[in-house]
């Protein structure tokens, strides 16, 4: 009982997070918010907020959150994509400075 209470409480705390993000990406579309739908990753985190948010449960409901994963994917894969350009930026500053030569 007690795990099922802390999973619904987390589950909660990870769906206001997702709301936020939606939220502060419309705002920082200025004048143009729908152009948050124009990108495929925006439109897919919107629906699984929209679902996290509808007030039933059952299979279909445990399935649609496990799509959620597929965000965490995106995720992992930008984060590998700025551990990437961080590990090669000083090189290529360095190459810039010392007109690519060492």
């Amino acid at each position: 009982m007690r795990i099922s209470v802390l999973h619904r409480v987390m589950d909660l705390i990870i769906l206001y997070i997702f709301i936020l993000e939606i939220v502060i990406k419309m705002v920082a579309e200025g004048n143009h918010p729908l152009q948050f739908f124009a990108d495929g990753w925006n439109v897919f985190d919107f629906l699984i907020v929209a679902v996290g948010l509808m007030p039933f449960g059952g299979n279909a409901i445990t399935a649609l959150r496990l799509v959620r994963l597929l965000r965490v994917l995106k995720l992992v894969r930008s984060l590998v994509c700025c551990a990437l350009c961080l590990h090669f930026a000083p090189h290529s500053y360095l190459a810039i400075v010392l007109g690519g030569r060492r």
